[in-house]
């Protein structure tokens, strides 16, 4: 069983690492073939949205699994779509930058998920998660435990760890990002106007989100949105 295991990490490793080496080429091109973003919205794009999508404010985040600051943006956002209940949309983008080495895995392993429905289970598991496996020489192992321990079928779950064409719809959405002058992560465009950075949608933001939804500004202090306990540099 031991070397079943064993063999299993290594096959992955091993495809995950030349997927990650060709992904940028398959994805330009898959990009390039749909200019408006057709094949990024295809993508597992039921997965990868939460909200109505009758909402009249729409939050889309371009984010990296590996980046701190967009561990700490996931609570604003649900706190954003807490506070203002059936009025927001909020879809993930990946955007895996070449900085954080596991990054690519991770955004592999989440659009796996995000094919079995899976996909807000898996996105939590690797944000609370975060310290703990970016952290390892080797996360793939726990990558596949994380799918597990959401009810993923694991032999789905593989067969998808190797495949180009997730690989290469995930450096779509990179590109797409890219084409809207995305910079850093975590950045958000509510309803097509830019944010960067957690603190800047928790303020300007919420701000912005008021006036699209016709309400006047807040003028007590116990009306804001709660400040996150610390600032973290965008990545």
């Amino acid at each position: 069983m031991m070397n079943k295991s064993k063999s299993l990490k290594t096959t992955l490793i091993g495809a995950v690492l030349i997927l990650i080496a060709v992904a940028a080429v398959v994805g330009f091109r898959y990009a390039k073939q749909n200019q408006k973003g057709e094949a990024s919205a295809q993508l597992a794009s039921a997965g990868k949205a939460k909200g109505p999508d009758s909402a009249p404010v729409r939050i889309v985040g371009f984010s990296d699994f590996q980046c701190p600051a967009c561990a700490h943006a996931g609570p604003i956002v649900d706190a954003l779509m807490a506070k203002y209940p059936g009025k927001i949309q909020y879809v993930y983008k990946h955007f895996p930058l070449r900085m954080h080495v596991w990054a690519p895995v991770a955004h592999q392993a989440a659009e796996c998920a995000s094919v079995q429905g899976l996909f807000w289970d898996y996105y939590k598991k690797l944000y609370d998660n975060q310290a703990a496996w970016s952290a390892l020489p080797d996360p793939m192992v726990t990558l596949v435990e994380y799918a597990k321990q959401v009810g993923a079928n694991m032999e789905s779950f593989s067969a998808c760890m190797v495949s180009s064409e997730v690989a290469a719809g995930i450096m779509a959405e990179k590109k797409e990002g890219e084409d809207l002058q995305v910079r850093s992560t975590p950045t958000f465009f509510i309803n097509g106007k830019m944010f960067a950075g957690q603190v800047e949608l928790q303020m300007a933001g919420e701000v912005w989100i008021r006036s699209l939804l016709g309400l006047p500004a807040e003028t007590s202090k116990s009306d804001a949105l709660p400040l996150t306990d610390k600032v973290v540099q965008q990545a």
